[in-house]
């Protein structure tokens, strides 16, 4: 199926959503295709009417925050019966954090999932009755964008949530950091978020090496979107190993680590070895084309015929 017109329902608020790389990276994808779409916010309210007088044949949900409003849903279905309905669904929820429940097996045709472990868990929970792998993706920069502001040696851009289901990887990235120089770059505040979002690019392409921990490493598949990122930013990234990492990244291009010791023997010699770092860095960049949003869709759309 190739669409000829897409209705992407994400967000652009906050205003910290429009630096969103997986929203970008989806309205890039669909620009390099040449396909052409409308992006409609489903924050801070939804208008279904935005959704169905556009007359796409694919309309792809990108929040859990629209299935909650099942009147809406079932709005743009009624008028929309024989577009495609898919919802891409980028963050990873099971029992240790809580996740939603419903039946949509009318409402949504396909489901999209960003890691290769809940196919099953989202069939039974939502009653959507196909259900696919399609990982996060990234929008590669020509070149760095230097920033001496951020020539930090080792840094972990990211939030440190203190409650119990992502308590574990605060807790590992303030193990690290108190045996290292590590950087933290993190807050929740919308309109510093903001400038984090913004200064990515640059934070990336400027530090020596990049902490990259999710907030689950025991998923097969499961990445947050800085896996894909780093590399597209010439960062320098230093992996927590997850299931199916490799299949991704494989480990003679992007380096990895198991445990604290392990991560910062890894740092300590790209920092001491500066050409090694800036070979890996090339490579690193030149393999994140394999992972553009264009590839992506083009796999959604061979999912979907």
């Amino acid at each position: 199926m190739i669409p000829k017109k897409v209705a992407l329902v994400l967000s652009d608020y906050p205003e910290l959503e429009k630096y969103c790389p997986n929203f970008n990276g989806m309205r890039k994808g669909l620009e390099d295709l040449k396909i052409p779409y409308k992006f409609i916010s489903a924050r801070p309210e939804l208008d279904p009417k935005e959704v169905y007088e556009y007359e796409p044949d694919l309309i792809v949900y990108g929040l859990v925050d629209i299935l909650k409003e099942l009147g809406k849903c079932r709005r743009i279905r009624e008028a929309c019966p024989n577009a495609k309905i898919v919802f891409w669904y980028g963050d990873y929820r099971d029992k240790r954090t809580g996740f939603l429940i419903g039946n949509y097996s009318r409402l949504i045709d396909v489901m999209f999932v960003s890691n290769d472990a809940q196919s099953e868990f989202w069939k039974q929970n939502l009653r959507i009755s196909e259900v696919h792998y399609l990982p996060l993706g990234c929008t590669p920069i020509e070149n760095p964008i230097i920033n001496e502001k951020f020539n930090f040696p080792f840094v972990f851009v990211g939030g440190l949530n203190g409650t119990k289901a992502f308590i574990t990887r605060m807790n590992y990235i303030n193990e690290i950091k108190s045996k290292s120089e590590l950087k933290i770059i993190s807050s929740y505040e919308p309109s510093l978020r903001k400038k984090v979002f913004e200064a990515m690019p640059e934070i990336y392409s400027t530090a020596k090496v990049i902490l990259d921990v999710s907030h689950f490493t025991d998923v097969k598949g499961y990445t947050s979107n800085r896996y894909f990122i780093i590399p597209a930013y010439y960062g320098l990234p230093l992996t927590k190993r997850f299931p199916g990492c490799e299949e991704l990244y494989p480990s003679e291009i992007r380096p990895y680590f198991n445990t604290v010791e392990e991560a910062l023997k890894i740092k300590d010699y790209y920092i001491s070895h500066p050409e090694e770092r800036a070979d890996k860095i090339k490579k690193l960049h030149e393999y994140s084309y394999n992972h553009t949003y264009d590839k992506r869709w083009r796999r959604m759309f061979e999912l979907l015929s």
